[in-house]
């Protein structure tokens, strides 16, 4: 029998080293599987709950006012509580004060929020939805009259 040098065998202990360490595992990155209202909805109540569920238990340690926001378009910032639930697969939110009625309110997640066992949100996620219009009577009152009339024709601009 001949005995293989041992620069080979070495050089096969190395190469088999590499290619184990070169196999990462690979963690799924966490991703939002639908969401309460849904993404684009008209009609969502003022003062409803909205809920995300996600692909993986969410670490309750990294959902802070960094990584989950809420917000609408007239009303500002949402202020509120939010709170896992269905194992820690849903992310609710409770907002303390109703949205304005009939405006868009954007959700943002960012790419901090992380899973239990699937890793963070790898570009972060956002939504919008509509708010119901609320009632109005429809009763308007003249405030003013303002004339366009100069000394030759108005045109203005948009109108026909």
């Amino acid at each position: 029998m001949i005995a293989a040098p041992a620069s080979a065998w070495i050089a096969a202990l190395l190469s088999a080293s590499v290619s184990a360490s070169a196999m990462a595992i690979d963690v799924a990155p966490l991703t939002v599987a639908s969401t309460t209202p849904r993404a684009n909805s008209i009609g969502a109540g003022t003062t409803d709950a909205i809920e995300l569920v996600l692909s993986d238990r969410i670490d309750p340690g990294s959902i802070d006012t960094q990584s989950c926001r809420a917000w609408g378009w007239a009303s500002g910032p949402a202020s509120g509580q939010w709170s896992l639930e269905g194992s820690g697969h849903v992310l609710r939110f409770e907002p303390e004060r109703p949205f304005l009625g009939g405006e868009v309110v954007t959700v943002q997640l960012s790419r901090h929020l992380r899973g239990i066992t699937a890793g963070a949100l790898d570009h972060g996620y956002t939504f919008q939805f509509w708010t119901r219009a609320a009632a109005a009577q429809l009763d308007f009152v003249e405030l003013q009259e303002i004339s366009v009339r100069t000394d030759g024709a108005a045109r203005i601009y948009g109108g026909h």
